[in-house]
């Protein structure tokens, strides 16, 4: 009964492993692969994983019919009708749609839910909210602009991590020093908006790069994690997070793979939205793939919806997963004000940077590529894959 038992759980593994090399691994090292895969999918109900998959088909189809000709599926603030409150997957893994209420109770709003139900078909379900989507994501863009510029630095320093906690339909603010007059402050002299609320920061945002020897990869700035392969001018190469391949001076742009220099960096951001780089393959003995242990990761990329299920895998928790809690957060990693992050409630520790995040879909099998693991504080934190590839110019293969 256990052969069949571990043999069922095979069969059922959601976890995929990021970018791996041409390199057989041992029997034991599968099988860790293979048990953590299992164990990630045990907690989620099998009804969860079979409506998800419907749910996120419907995510992507009505963000794609606000902007039809957006290429990277991230939407600015004017793309987004004024009906629109949000969206997220529910705990039953069903499509939750907002309408602002002020549109919700009127002939206009069961116009708008037939027309929607149309679109996306009946597994749908429709909520009112006080807030429209439009109006989270330009609060989001004039906090932004406050902490880039870096006014009343005083007030700025004490607020690192704020995002829209899209199944709330409000902005979330984290405080690191949490009280009345510090919420005061922030309201008098930043923004005063009723759609934000604050919270104590628990954990300070920290980007997950070990300085300990011994680890998957190795760059200038310490240990980290592969990403996923990708090409940039035709040139193999991996992604990874850029304050791991801190460099692209020929002095110090090395990336090593169990001691051997095998690549290096040629092109990076770290800033924006964007934490990647880009490490080109110059050792023609290690190969970049898209092999995994229990199957094959998609080059496909996409944007998924709050609430959705997530994975990743880094060189130090192996293989988590989670669900999406922001698809639009921001946090101040070292100093530097990131924008447009995506946050998730996976595991991760030092030394996880630049690893793999990716979508799994039971039915198929398929699994795409969703972004690399940037950090972490109350939750984990990733820079989107479309727009890393966007920024860095590559392509996944």
């Amino acid at each position: 009964m256990k052969i069949q038992f571990k043999k069922l759980l095979t069969l059922l593994m959601v976890m995929a492993l990021s970018m791996t090399f041409s390199m057989t691994p041992t029997y034991a090292e599968t099988l860790t692969e293979v048990e953590q895969e299992a164990t990630a999918l045990s907690v989620y109900d099998k009804d969860f994983l079979h409506n998800m998959e419907l749910a996120s088909a419907q995510y992507t189809k009505l963000i794609t019919s606000f902007s039809p000709d957006n290429t990277n599926g991230v939407l600015k603030a004017s793309d987004y009708p004024d009906y629109y409150g949000g969206s997220y997957i529910n705990e039953e893994g069903k499509f939750v749609i907002y309408l602002v209420e002020e549109i919700y109770s009127k002939d206009e709003g069961a116009k708008m839910r037939a027309q929607l139900t149309e679109l996306l078909g009946a597994e749908v379900i429709f909520s009112p909210c006080k807030y429209s989507f439009k109006h989270l994501t330009e609060v989001m863009d004039k906090l932004n602009e406050v902490k880039v510029s870096k006014q009343a630095p005083e007030i700025t320093g004490n607020f690192n991590s704020y995002m829209i906690k899209d199944a709330e339909n409000r902005v979330m603010v984290e405080l690191d020093k949490y009280s009345d007059e510090k919420v005061k402050e922030f309201t008098a002299d930043i923004m005063n908006d009723d759609c934000i609320y604050f919270v104590q920061a628990e954990k300070a945002l920290v980007d997950e790069v070990d300085v300990n020897p011994g680890d998957m990869i190795n760059a200038n700035a310490g240990n980290g994690s592969v990403g996923y392969r990708v090409r940039l001018d035709g040139i193999d190469g991996i992604a990874t997070a850029a304050h791991v391949a801190n460099s692209t001076s020929s002095s110090s742009n090395g990336i090593r793979y169990s001691g051997t220099k095998f690549a290096e960096t040629t092109a990076r951001q770290q800033s924006g939205s964007v934490d990647g780089a880009y490490c080109k393959v110059i050792d023609s003995s290690y190969v970049p793939t898209n092999s995994i242990a229990s199957g094959t990761l998609s080059t496909a990329v996409e944007n998924l919806a709050a609430g959705q299920l997530v994975n990743k895998r880094g060189k130090t928790t192996g293989i988590t997963s989670g669900t999406i809690q922001s698809t639009n957060a921001s946090g101040t990693f070292s100093g530097i004000p990131f924008t447009n992050l995506t946050t998730a409630s996976y595991d991760s520790d030092p030394g996880d940077s630049g690893g793999l995040v990716y979508s799994y879909y039971p039915s198929s099998g398929d699994r795409r590529t969703v972004g690399l693991h940037k950090g972490s504080g109350t939750y984990a934190y990733y820079s989107k894959a479309s727009l890393v590839n966007e920024a860095l110019g590559i392509t996944r293969y």
